[in-house]
């Protein structure tokens, strides 16, 4: 009977969670009674979008998480940070901080036990391994590691990454950009 109760807790949770967000689309699934989302109303999630259990999710500005992302359970993602060169102010006194919007494109698998701060993009296709700590931008298509994270590999040659997007139907131009993009990187 327990199990029943929560279930159904989970799932009045979820509805009046996904509610709150700027945008939310079908089946986003996640668990309200392990995570906290600190600001739902900054964030717009996509399309088949999986988060672990036990998150921690805290942005004052906007996040934007892409159709088909997955994520490990721990995620935790941090969109702002205290303003510490103010002259004549002890920290606490200090309540503006440093808030920059976060962009977790389509199809990107996030590890357990990653972070994830302010003013990052993490470009289409990516890979983050579990437990790095993602404070820039992630080319798109790569496998990146480590903390800070960095791209460590391709996760498609060239050859197989136009092949893989023309067969998810995209234009010439948008793959010629998501290439140029990855290479500056490699």
């Amino acid at each position: 009977m327990n199990s029943i109760f929560r279930q159904a807790r989970k799932l009045l949770l979820r509805k009046w969670y996904n509610r709150r967000f700027r945008s939310c689309g079908h089946n986003f699934k996640w668990d309200p009674l392990t995570s906290f989302f600190a600001r739902p109303e900054c964030a717009d999630i996509g399309n088949n979008v999986f988060l672990g259990e036990g998150f921690h999710i805290s942005v004052a500005v906007s996040l934007k998480i892409g159709d088909g992302v997955i994520v490990g359970p721990r995620l935790i993602i941090m969109g702002g940070d205290h303003d510490f060169t103010q002259i004549g102010k002890r920290l606490h006194e200090v309540h503006e901080g440093i808030n920059l919007p976060i962009v977790i494109e389509k199809d990107v698998w996030i590890g357990a036990a990653v972070m994830i701060l302010k003013g990052v993009t993490i470009g289409e296709g990516s890979i983050i391994g579990a437990g790095s700590m993602v404070i820039k931008d992630i080319p798109p298509y790569s496998v990146s590691i480590g903390t800070p994270a960095r791209p460590v590999k391709k996760r498609f040659s060239d050859e197989e990454l136009v092949r893989h997007l023309e067969l998810l139907k995209y234009d010439r131009e948008s793959i010629d950009r998501l290439i140029a993009e990855r290479n500056r990187f490699f």
